[in-house]
């Protein structure tokens, strides 16, 4: 049975009530406070242009969004969402009506190239910067753990993706 596209997507207009009550409910609950935060940052629209040139048919917004879902809900692996597939809290953060399978996400994942990658590195240095604007502090320290645990693979790309961050110096700073 072929599915259409429209039927793998699913509209959300409006927030779901927080009520603390007794409830037989998912344990993801969570995900409708970074839902929230996602839609007051103007995230969908701003990953819908970064993944604009992957294609697919369930959109690399929307997939962006169940990788971020997946995170939260404490996944470490693709073939995760086989656990999350009924989760309908998991659906309505990613925007899906229907769940793509792990092997779906990971052929989604190997379209990036280094020119696919730069729009969303972008974007993740736009809301760095965002966020930072919004604190609005005159100093601001990043403490860097450079822990490294060797696996015998190599990092790829791991220079690119470090956001590049101009802090203007504090006047008393110590160079």
């Amino acid at each position: 049975m072929r599915l259409s596209v429209g039927s793998l997507r699913q509209v959300v207009k409006r927030d779901l009530p927080i009520e603390f009550i007794p409830q037989q409910l998912t344990s993801y609950g969570g995900l409708e406070l970074l839902h929230r935060y996602v839609r007051r940052l103007g995230l969908y629209p701003r990953l819908r242009r970064a993944c604009a040139d992957l294609g697919g048919d369930y959109g690399g917004a929307r997939l962006s969004l169940l990788l971020l879902a997946l995170f939260y809900v404490g996944a470490r692996r693709v073939e995760h969402l086989k656990y999350l597939v009924g989760d309908p809290l998991v659906r309505r953060f990613s925007g899906l009506a229907r769940m793509p399978s792990a092997r779906t996400v990971t052929n989604w994942l190997r379209r990036f190239t280094h020119v696919t990658l730069r729009p969303p590195i972008q974007l993740n240095q736009e809301l760095v910067l965002e966020s930072l604007a919004r604190l609005d502090v005159p100093r601001l320290t990043l403490d860097v753990d450079g822990t490294v645990v060797r696996t015998g693979a190599t990092a790829a790309w791991a220079l690119m993706t470090a956001p590049m961050l101009r802090l203007k110096r504090v006047k008393g700073d110590v160079p």
